[in-house]
C-alpha cells in the first residue's frame, strides 16, 4: 500500500462503516456479549465490537465460577453473602434477580456444552470462594471463563470485517 498514509487507511474504513446496517451492535466479545447475541432473535443482524482479537477479552482470563442457587433454602443466605460483599450498596432487587436467575443460566451454559465440574454421581460440584458462606459456585478447573467464552464462541458465528477488532455476527448460527 505505497503512498496510503494511516490516515487514509482509516477514512476509508470509517466511509465503509458508513454502509454499514444493524439491527444491534454489541459492545465486548466476552462472555455477556456472546452471550446475549445468543438469545436475541436470528433474525437480527449483530455487529460485535472488541477491543482486541477474541482470544485477549478478559472474559478468557476469568479463573473463578459462577454462583448458582442450589435450591429455595439457600436463597436468603446467597443473599446475604451478595449484599455483604457489596457492602450492602447492591440494588436489591438486582440481587434478587441474579440469585433467582442464576440456575436457568447455569442449565442453559450446560446445555450449550459448558464443561463445568462435577462429581462421581454427575451431579454438579461447587466451590466456595470469597464472601460465600457455602460452597455454591460451578466452576471448570482454575479457567472457568475460558471454557465458558470458547463454548459460545462455538454457538456463534463470527466473521472478520477489514477492520482490527470489529467482527460482523450477520446471521449467527447455533451449530447443531
Amino acid at each position: 500500500m505505497t503512498g496510503v498514509s494511516d490516515a487514509g487507511i482509516r477514512k476509508e474504513g470509517i466511509n465503509k462503516m458508513r454502509d454499514m446496517y444493524y439491527d444491534v451492535v454489541i459492545a465486548g466479545c466476552g462472555v455477556a456479549g456472546l452471550y446475549t447475541a445468543l438469545r436475541l432473535g436470528r433474525d437480527k443482524k449483530i455487529l460485535m465490537l472488541s477491543k482486541e482479537d477474541l482470544e485477549s477479552c478478559d472474559s478468557m482470563l476469568a479463573q473463578g465460577g459462577i454462583c448458582v442457587l442450589h435450591d429455595e433454602n439457600d436463597y436468603d443466605s446467597y443473599f446475604e453473602d451478595t449484599m455483604r460483599a457489596g457492602h450492602y450498596e447492591n440494588r436489591k432487587e438486582s440481587v434478587d434477580l441474579m440469585i433467582r436467575g442464576s440456575r436457568a443460566i447455569i442449565d442453559d451454559l450446560l446445555s450449550l456444552g459448558v464443561r463445568f465440574a462435577k462429581n462421581p454421581d454427575g451431579t454438579l460440584a461447587y466451590t466456595r470462594e470469597g464472601a460465600h458462606s457455602r460452597p455454591r459456585i460451578c466452576f471448570h478447573e482454575d479457567i472457568t471463563g475460558k471454557e465458558i467464552t470458547t463454548t459460545l464462541l462455538s454457538h456463534v458465528k463470527i466473521d472478520e470485517c477489514d477492520h482490527h477488532g470489529i467482527y460482523c455476527n450477520d446471521r449467527y448460527s447455533r451449530r447443531e
